[in-house]
């Protein structure tokens, strides 16, 4: 089963996981350096993710054609569309007018896999 993690508790065990090793040792062999710089990498990785909740304005980057996604409206409505090869907004074939203007969007969520 698929869980959520919480990437700043996540992070805050890592560097203690890390001050943990490195009070161990006065001098960490080669096999304990590369835990930790492993460590370090992963962190580097999580942080550099962006929130699964932020939406991308449309003037910093569209979505490639024909991928379903979230936009939200000038006025704070949200739908569900994507961009065709003519650069506009389709609805299941239907052409959308920006009226009001769409301002930004984001991936759709993995979908639900049920309980196992």
């Amino acid at each position: 089963m698929s869980r959520l993690i919480k990437d700043s508790e996540l992070i805050m065990a890592i560097a203690n996981w890390q001050q943990t090793l490195m009070l161990g040792w006065s001098s960490p062999d080669d096999a304990d350096s590369i835990i930790y710089e492993t460590l370090e990498e992963v962190c580097k990785l999580i942080e550099s993710q962006p929130p699964a909740d932020n939406w991308i304005p449309c003037s910093v980057a569209i979505p490639k054609p024909f991928i379903n996604v979230l936009i939200t409206y000038d006025d704070g409505g949200v739908d569900c569309l994507h961009l065709e090869y003519d650069n506009k907004w389709h609805d299941n074939g239907w052409l959308v007018f920006e009226h009001p203007e769409i301002v930004a969007w984001m991936p759709l969520p993995e979908p639900y896999k049920g309980v196992e």
